[in-house]
């Protein structure tokens, strides 16, 4: 059983996208919200958060992509188990054949920016309600 609150990472190089999600999670949604600017930092903070959450996952991040992360969550069960991911890309027509694969088979829900809000929070409690149903 999960305890409140859930925690968001948000994964995006736009610090006005990762201050507008913040606010808005931790407002509405009630969500711990921390953020990652680069890959490096994003797959540090999977190495050492101790417990469930929500990654939101930009898939540029210059020089590369989030498609390490994603080859991260499929290598490791036990890191896959107390993480869900969201896919929000802004050009879904980039992701690769690979990225999309690993998507289906996490399980990850595509919501390309611009999002509709709405969307989006439905998602996070959705891969939310998914983490707490794993045992």
């Amino acid at each position: 059983m999960l305890t409140a609150p859930l925690r968001v990472l948000v994964v995006d190089d736009e610090p006005a996208i990762r201050d507008a999600l913040r606010a808005v999670l931790e407002d509405l949604g009630g969500y711990a919200v921390d953020e990652a600017a680069s890959l490096a930092e994003a797959l540090a903070y999977l190495e050492t958060s101790p417990g469930p959450l929500v990654a939101l996952l930009d898939y540029l991040l210059p020089p590369d992509t989030t498609g390490p992360v994603l080859e991260r969550l499929n290598a490791e069960p036990a890191l896959a188990a107390r993480v869900a991911a969201v896919a929000m890309p802004a050009t879904p027509s980039r992701l690769t054949e690979r990225y999309r694969a690993l998507m289906r088979r996490l399980d990850i829900p595509l919501v390309p920016k611009p999002f509709d809000l709405d969307e989006l929070l439905r998602a996070i409690a959705e891969r939310a309600a998914a983490l707490a149903s794993r045992p």
